[in-house]
């Protein structure tokens, strides 16, 4: 890639992280805290299901239930509600499920 490029791609990215996705989602900092509070609550209740106190690494499962928390902390978030946020947690919802046997 040339530094052409990779200033093209730092300029659509510094437009949508400081205009299109303030305007859609909120401030990212706002964002980010309530990802935090979430995150570190499910990762707490899941600590407390192993007796040790040892908690394994995480599995794809539980990247899939963070990331339906993420976009949950999206739409908890949005100056505007968006339908967006909703499909991808059912998507991430429907990937953790193919796990699991009918």
């Amino acid at each position: 890639m040339t530094d052409a490029q990779l200033e093209g791609l730092t300029r659509a990215a510094l437009e949508i992280v400081t205009h299109d996705r303030n305007s859609q989602y909120g401030e990212p900092e706002d964002s980010f805290a309530v990802i935090a509070d979430l995150w570190t609550g499910y990762l707490t209740a899941r600590q407390k299901l192993y007796e040790d106190g040892i908690m394994p690494p995480l599995t794809a499962d539980d990247v899939a239930r963070m990331l339906q928390l993420f976009k949950m902390a999206r739409r908890m978030t949005s100056p505007v509600p968006k339908q967006d946020s909703i499909i991808d947690g059912i998507g991430y919802l429907l990937c953790e499920a193919k796990a699991y046997p009918a």
